[in-house]
């Protein structure tokens, strides 16, 4: 009797420990520094990092180079600022070199608004390199785990968007020229056709899956499992769009007609 409840116990306590091991790993958010001297969220008109005080965060920077670098090689800075006296936050800044960085950190203790700066002089467009950080109370980030909630669907009607299921790394002309896979499959470096290039890049190089349409608008989608089924192809996407980073709250997934 002793030794199954001490069995019981045991196991209680190792739970109790792995728990919250579960929800400590860091959250991914996808940046690019392009080669316009413009800092950009995928799916995101005018970007914009959210995270709650203290929370960990992995950043997935994917850097292209603009008209002049660092003798080091560097051609992107990243340095997080208090908007109020435009004073560095320790451990937020980082220069970054051409390709794919992933950086982890912790966000300010401190709620409220921040500046993400470029420091690096990488055109004559350099100071208009800059996007908006803010910092919410942790305190809703645990009512949020609480209640078990996920992002809230938009109040918008449900509705029917077309394009192709693409990935944020050619959709957004990261190492594309034509906001499509044609470089990528010609060079033979990242698959043969649509779908194999959109999966390779979402795997391997920091990319996410997303609707583009026309070959000028690209919605996030918030299912990326359902998403990466139909990658490469022509679809019918059904859901609520959040207009304040593009993202469609997805409902279903079809091919098009």
């Amino acid at each position: 009797m002793m030794n199954s409840l001490f069995k019981v116990t045991a196991m209680g306590l190792l739970v109790a420990l792995l728990v919250p091991a579960v929800h400590a790993r860091p959250r991914v958010i996808e940046i690019i520094a392009d080669h316009d001297s413009r800092y950009r969220i995928p799916g995101q008109s005018t970007p914009v990092i959210t995270a709650f005080a203290g929370e960990e965060l992995l950043l997935h920077i994917t850097a292209s180079k603009a008209r002049t670098e660092n003798r080091d090689g560097s051609i992107h800075g990243f340095t997080l600022l208090r908007a109020k006296d435009h004073s560095k936050v320790p451990g937020w800044d980082f220069l970054l070199k051409p390709g794919l960085e992933e950086i982890a950190v912790r966000a300010p203790s401190e709620p409220g608004e921040y500046q993400v700066v470029c420091t690096v002089i990488c055109s004559k467009d350099h100071e208009g390199m800059h996007m908006r950080f803010r910092v919410l109370p942790s305190g809703e980030q645990q009512n949020s785990a609480v209640s078990g909630s996920q992002t809230p669907l938009p109040a918008g009607p449900v509705q029917t968007f077309t394009g192709e299921i693409a990935d944020t790394q050619c959709a957004l002309n990261v190492h594309s020229l034509s906001r499509s896979h044609s470089e990528m499959i010609k060079a033979k470096r990242m698959g043969s056709d649509a779908a194999s290039c959109a999966r390779y890049c979402v795997r391997n190089m920091g990319g996410s899956f997303v609707l583009l349409h026309d070959k000028k608008v690209v919605y996030r989608l918030d299912d990326q499992k359902r998403a990466e089924t139909f990658a490469g192809q022509k679809v019918r996407v059904r859901g609520t769009l959040d207009p304040g980073d593009d993202t469609i709250h997805v409902k279903d997934i079809q091919l098009a007609d």
